[in-house]
């Protein structure tokens, strides 16, 4: 589970949801353009919260699959959020593709691209729609839900 911010955790409380609301969080790397920048996943029992950032800004580092790669544009200081209600998203799924995958949501209205991110988040967006079924139905999530097994999660090479 990654950290989410001060500045986002207080962004979140003008939305009714505070820290211990939240159940699990993770963040997709990459945006529609496939620039990077932070898509943060905030679980609570009711709902899913879709925190998104610009781009970030210039002189980031950004490690990607071992390389490193400088950002020129800069990140905005509020995210733009967007909320689901839990009773309307059936479920997650994501789609693989060569350096990642597309996050989706089954929604009673249809599919969402929820969004992008690199293989090295994989596991955390694994992990964040296991939680998501576990707290559906109206289970606990256990520690090792939360933060995983302690093993790389991404190809090494």
């Amino acid at each position: 589970m990654t950290k989410l911010t001060k500045s986002l955790k207080q962004y979140l409380e003008k939305y009714d949801i505070v820290s211990d609301d939240i159940r699990i969080n993770a963040v997709l790397d990459v945006n529609e353009n496939f620039g990077f920048s932070d898509t943060y996943l905030v679980l609570t029992a009711d709902r899913l919260v879709l925190a998104a950032y610009e781009e970030r800004k210039s002189g980031h580092v950004h490690q990607f699959g071992g390389y490193s790669h400088t950002e020129q544009s800069e990140q905005a200081d509020m995210p733009a959020i967007r909320i689901f209600e839990l009773e309307n998203i059936e479920k997650l799924a994501v789609i693989r593709e060569i350096s990642g995958g597309a996050l989706y949501a089954e929604t009673k209205e249809g599919d969402i691209r929820i969004g992008r991110f690199t293989n090295s988040r994989m596991g955390e967006v694994q992990r964040f729609i296991g939680a998501l079924d576990k707290v559906k139905k109206g289970e606990e999530l256990t520690q090792e839900d939360i933060e995983g097994k302690n093993k790389m999660e991404c190809c090494p090479k």
